[in-house]
């Protein structure tokens, strides 16, 4: 910060909102800067873009305390939510190939002098996951979920991301415990509907035994995310889970089953709602 002449990350841009950021010219109160940033990433060979609310306008003087995932101190400095949002392409493949180790490494570090510090502990997890590594994100996930309070603002995403790695791990049960303990915090979440519905499904799949009981749930799953709608508001959300994804798992859902007519409907829904987005 000290050596730096930029004013800006070198990774995000722009994405509307530029008049909030040029009228803090003129604004004399000190203070953070909380904006939307949507992070792309490839999924299955798909663009995704999750949307997080971070701390990114910073008064010159503040710094960053910790070894990675730094954040801004500023004791009693109030925090303001700007109508800005940024791009962010960090999360690409091209990117994480050159970042492979690195965070790790620093994670593990820091770990070592506070192993019990939830948002390591969550921090790590992700970057395990991110890597494909899930059975070794869970642990991981597990102690970050004993100490992460309701209120902490990555505790959506983490919930989200443990029900994922519990199943890519194949612990469905263990999945599925989870979701139920959590569920009546999450009821305005597409995210952790969407999720239950994808453990439901791979459940199903590995053990046919199951799937007369399973597939009423994951149906019921994906619908409650169009129930509730995409929720930008919601930190950690992914952009469409609460409306052409979940139509998009529905179409394919129904038309593996061969019921032609929830099919169809779910495949003109899911259109409708991809054009709206575009519009």
């Amino acid at each position: 910060m000290e050596l730096s002449s930029a004013d800006w990350d070198a990774d995000e841009w722009i994405v509307s909102g530029g008049d909030a950021l040029t009228a803090l010219r003129y604004c004399n109160e000190e203070m953070i800067g909380i904006l939307r940033r949507d992070d792309e990433a490839e999924v299955d060979g798909e663009l995704q873009v999750s949307s997080r609310w971070i701390s990114r306008i910073l008064p010159r003087h503040v710094r960053y305390v910790g070894r990675i995932h730094e954040q801004p101190v500023c004791p009693g400095m109030p925090r303001r939510q700007l109508a800005l949002v940024v791009g962010h392409d960090g999360y690409l493949e091209q990117h994480k190939a050159t970042k492979q180790g690195r965070n790790e490494a620093l994670l593990r570090l820091e770990l070592a002098s506070n192993p019990e510090d939830a948002y390591l502990n969550y921090q790590l997890g992700k970057e395990l996951e991110i890597y494909a590594r899930f059975a070794e994100a869970v642990p991981f996930y597990e102690k970050a979920l004993l100490h992460t309070g309701a209120n902490a603002t990555w505790r959506h995403d983490l919930v989200v991301r443990c029900l994922f790695s519990l199943k890519k791990a194949g612990r469905f049960s263990q999945s599925v415990d989870l979701a139920e303990a959590e569920m009546p915090h999450w009821q305005h979440s597409p995210d952790f509907f969407f999720a239950l519905g994808d453990v439901l499904l791979d459940w199903a799949i590995a053990d046919p035994s199951q799937a007369e009981a399973l597939l009423p749930m994951i149906a019921s799953s994906w619908e409650r995310c169009l129930e509730i709608g995409d929720n930008p508001a919601l930190n950690s959300t992914v952009v469409g889970r609460g409306s052409f994804l979940a139509a998009k798992n529905l179409h394919a859902f129904y038309l593996s089953l061969g019921q032609a007519d929830q099919d169809e409907y779910f495949a003109n829904l899911k259109r409708e709602l991809l054009r709206q987005r575009r519009v």
